[in-house]
């Protein structure tokens, strides 16, 4: 080898050496990442399995996609209703999904629950769960699996004698009713079973909000009220909308929107946390904390595995196209999604929910979102057709890994424990540097000995050999 081939040889080693030291990563994908699915018709709803490897959305079109949660492609779709679906639930094996459609006062299309079998390649009807008051408002499975309940009603907002609401309750394997709880002041807009399997909660069209106990061995059905109801006699803008359990059981989430001046229009986009085991006297739940960031209704709600975050659906009004050039929105038609998220854990012990990250995406409304079970994905959908998958932490590290625009704070970067270096990671540079050193050292005398072995001397013969009497030096005169 030709001694400079040799000390490039020598450098890439130390270079080698002082990567594998350092714990330097390979190039890698940027984490985080968002990314757009095409379904069929307005998306009325998106929901994961329990295990996180399926998600799912149904649309006014009647049809139900799911995707592969983890490869994002195609695993399913189908007809499932002649109607738009409502809402959509895996069973918490994730082998059936439940669906609930209808149009409000519209006898004409399919009012009922359908369960599907998908662990088929085509998915299979298992059953039809009919005898809805009206539409097929929500569906939810019981955390066991034991049950299904799904919500349906009617209301009038001019003669409060008029408002029906109900939730229906069936033997998940048998179709048959267990429980008709009714009647509700109104309508349920959103049901949700707490992951505990303690009560079911349903928001109400009206702002009613009821815990409902289905009947269980050797105990009755029980149901309480326990938020008030509004009487919004003009425009209908004050509602109640969507509803969802804290994952330890304890706190209720709700979407609500609200009129103060009744002028028929939505003047806030209200999201409430109650605390449903602390009651006034009247048996209404403490309303812990707030959010008022949406200007138009808060259409879906939903909280995060961990407890930490909780987010909202809504609209708003970002563009008038009436004239011949966009301009900020002025003529009050909703034409992006609004997605927020809100830092739950921050928030605690304050009046008003923090405010993380807000998204806007999409063309229309956005419609529902869904977050992903064991890390903070959340899947939102949007009026428009598309869903979007919106990866916030993608190695659960728990540094925010915002993807459309910069968090609020961009220095945040919460662990959820104390990091740890590794050995090398301790002492990879001071060894690197002894190595480094020792490396270039016997580098430096390698490659001076090869040269003394090529280099010719000056009388022909090489440096290392012997001397001849010739050779020496002359003798020193005394």
């Amino acid at each position: 080898m030709m001694p400079g081939r040799r000390l490039r040889a020598v450098l890439g080693t130390v270079l080698l050496l002082a990567v594998s030291l350092a714990g330097l990563p390979a190039p890698a994908a940027a984490h985080g990442g968002s990314e757009v699915f095409g379904v069929s018709g307005a998306v009325y709803v998106v929901t994961w399995s329990a295990d996180g490897t399926m998600f799912a959305a149904a649309t006014d079109t009647g049809n139900i996609t799911i995707y592969d949660g983890v490869s994002h492609v195609l695993f399913a779709m189908w007809h499932a209703h002649d109607g738009p679906i409502n809402e959509v639930a895996f069973s918490p094996d994730g082998r059936r999904i439940a669906s609930a459609s209808g149009a409000y006062k519209v006898a004409t299309v399919e009012r009922n629950v359908k369960v599907w079998d998908i662990t088929t390649p085509t998915p299979t009807l298992q059953l039809t769960m009919g005898g809805l008051y009206d539409w097929g408002v929500s569906v939810a499975w019981s955390p066991d699996g034991s049950m299904i309940a799904a919500s349906s009603g009617v209301d009038d907002h001019q003669n409060r004698s008029q408002a029906y609401g109900e939730v229906l309750f069936w033997n998940s394997t048998t179709g048959v009713v267990v429980w008709n709880a009714s009647p509700l002041d109104s309508y349920p807009a959103r049901i949700a079973w707490a992951p505990d399997g303690h009560a079911l909660a349903a928001v109400g069209h009206l702002n009613d909000v009821w815990l409902l106990e289905p009947p269980r061995p050797g105990a009755p059905a029980t149901k309480a009220l326990i938020n008030h109801s509004f009487f919004d006699i003009v425009g209908h803008a004050s509602h109640g909308w969507a509803a969802a359990w804290s994952p330890d059981s304890r706190f209720l989430l709700g979407g609500f929107s609200v009129d103060f001046d009744h002028d028929g229009r939505t003047d806030l986009g209200l999201v409430l946390v109650f605390d449903p085991s602390d009651r006034d006297a009247d048996g209404y739940a403490r309303q812990v904390m707030r959010g008022e960031i949406h200007g138009r209704p808060a259409e879906w709600v939903g909280w995060d595995s961990s407890g930490r975050f909780v987010a909202s659906c809504s609209g708003t009004d970002l563009f008038d196209m009436s004239g011949s050039t966009p301009r900020p929105g002025t003529d009050n038609i909703v034409d992006t999604g609004e997605l927020v998220i809100y830092n739950f854990t921050k928030s605690i012990g304050k009046r008003t929910l923090i405010g993380e990250n807000v998204f806007l995406f999409g063309r229309s409304w956005c419609s529902s979102l869904a977050w992903r079970p064991g890390n903070l994905t959340v899947a939102a959908g949007n009026a428009d057709g598309t869903v979007k998958l919106y990866v916030l932490d993608e190695d659960g590290d728990g540094c925010m890994l915002w993807v459309d625009s910069a968090p609020l704070d961009p220095n945040e970067c919460e662990a959820a424990t104390p990091y740890t270096p590794t050995f090398l990671e301790s002492w990879g540079l001071p060894l690197l540097g002894v190595g480094a050193v020792a490396v270039a050292v016997g580098g430096f005398l390698l490659v001076r000995r090869s040269r003394m072995d090529v280099e010719p001397h000056r009388n022909g013969r090489g440096r290392g050999a012997p001397r001849t009497g010739r050779d020496r030096p002359p003798p020193r005169r005394r």
